[in-house]
């Protein structure tokens, strides 16, 4: 008796600490995962997908043009003249500023869009 409850302490303890970690697992993964900013056209936008690509410049070279694609969540938030947009809104040519979280897959997903004046 007194190894069974010798062994149901040892699990317990093993159990509690596994779990008392994936939290804070979680919480490094997220710190990995840090929002960015960025100035730039609307290209194109695709439903299929609920992406649009963006045009933009780097500070370095200001007359090289480069394309990121981002993708649109249910918890993106599209602000145009302060009102709530939607991905059908975000038309070729507008000028954004678009919050966004690099994933590690590589995929930018949006956070907030802000159509610039």
């Amino acid at each position: 008796m007194r190894n069974f409850c010798a062994l149901i302490i040892v699990v317990s303890l093993f159990i509690r600490g596994v779990c008392s970690s994936l939290p804070n697992a979680s919480a490094a993964q997220e710190a990995d995962v840090k929002t960015q900013e960025i100035v730039g056209t609307i290209l194109s936008q695709n439903p299929e997908s609920s992406s649009f690509d963006l045009e933009y410049e780097t500070e370095e070279i200001p007359q090289q043009k480069h394309t990121l694609t981002f993708f649109v969540t249910d918890i993106s938030t599209i602000d145009i003249a302060m009102s709530q947009g939607t991905l059908a809104d975000l038309k070729p040519g507008l000028r954004v500023l678009v919050e966004f979280a690099p994933m590690p897959d590589g995929t930018n997903v949006v956070e907030s869009v802000w159509v610039k004046k």
